[in-house]
């Protein structure tokens, strides 16, 4: 596959190895491009130029440009997840970011980074102002009903601000991608409570079957999956209490064949794992809501992620470290100098005189 052509400039991006437990496949990288004047003096306002390729600019990679790029006294700023088909375990992976390209065309596709082939069942960014929240997956699961939340500055771009006494959620209608069946699943997102009682994520509470994660007046979070006959839980308590104003990485991976398959991990710190092979089909009718069960959510909360494979814990470590300093340097990313091409016409070498 052809590379990018016909941009002045790149970037390489260096993503570390430390933090990295085991190769990962298909792994959507946030990228946060920070107060960086030499994108901002070369791309366009639009950030339609700023492209992704592999070390060798043999493969392009596909990407998405959340909402919020902007360019502002020649700095740009902007917040990208990229699909890199490995991000290795054993050494740094590199890839190039391209810029300076007059003329280019929007190539963000959400779907095609979080691909429904690679077990998307739903991304929310929740970058919106207001309803509907879309997601980012080609299942389209996007939101119909709530009482809806205001945009907030949040762990990766904006986030929704849930306040308790409004009795604000965000409904999702059922469909076939939202149902966990009996397949393996990953869930993750990032939350910032404002008190600590109430209700995350849940798909049909009141009846069963049903799956949610909550946080309980304990100062713990707990998911929970729930058959009609067989119930199966992990908690983070101990090993971790939640607090007011504190941001979490919420992440549980379950193989449903595997008697240690439930895992529950928060900011990288799990607390053992469980059993989910009683559990039979996780299947039903109802909305998924983000924001209430029976209690409401008091919280903001960014990133809500539903995979219907088992990612492992590896990934998950990956995941917190690659976006626990959200908008700002770090990230598990070291970026080069910027690299002329010689093939944009914004680029001119420079004459050295002979005397």
């Amino acid at each position: 596959m052809a590379g990018l052509t016909g941009f002045s400039y790149y970037k390489e991006i260096t993503i570390s190895t430390t933090n990295c437990d085991a190769d990962l496949a298909n792994f959507p990288v946030y990228i946060p491009i920070v107060n960086d004047a030499d994108i901002g003096g070369e791309c366009l306002a639009t950030g339609y130029d700023i492209q992704f390729a592999d070390a060798t600019n043999d493969n392009v990679l596909t990407f998405e440009r959340l909402a919020g790029f902007a360019v502002a006294s020649g700095q740009a700023n902007g917040d990208f997840y990229v699909l890199v088909p490995t991000v290795a375990g054993a050494s740094d992976t590199i890839i190039r970011c391209y810029y300076g390209k007059g003329g280019a065309t929007d190539a963000s596709s959400p779907a095609n980074t979080f691909l429904a082939a690679n077990g998307w069942a739903a991304v929310w960014h929740l970058e919106e102002s207001g309803n509907p929240y879309l997601d980012a997956t080609s299942n389209n699961n996007d939101s119909d009903a709530g009482t809806y939340p205001d945009q907030a500055t949040a762990k990766v771009g904006k986030g929704q601000d849930f306040e308790l006494g409004s009795s604000e959620y965000i409904s999702f209608p059922s469909t076939a991608s939202l149902n966990l069946g009996t397949s393996d699943f990953t869930i993750s997102c990032w939350i910032k409570p404002e008190t600590v009682v109430g209700a995350m994520i849940t798909k049909q509470y009141n009846a069963t079957p049903y799956y949610y994660l909550w946080e309980n007046a304990g100062g713990y979070v707990q998911f929970r999956i729930h058959d009609g006959t067989n119930t199966v839980y992990q908690n983070c308590h101990p090993s971790i209490t939640i607090t007011a104003g504190t941001w979490y990485h919420l992440y549980v991976t379950v193989d449903r064949d595997s008697a240690t398959g439930f895992t529950f991990v928060v900011n990288n710190t799990g607390n053992g794992n469980a059993d989910p092979r009683a559990i039979l089909t996780l299947d039903n009718n109802n909305a998924l809501v983000i924001g209430k069960t029976s209690y409401f959510w008091d919280a903001i909360i960014d990133e809500v992620r539903i995979n219907k494979t088992y990612l492992g814990v590896a990934w998950g470590k990956f995941e917190y470290y690659n976006s626990h300093d959200g908008h700002a340097a770090g990230n598990e990313l070291a970026w080069g100098g910027e690299t002329a091409t010689g093939e944009g016409v914004a680029w001119i070498p420079k004459v050295i005189m002979v005397m």
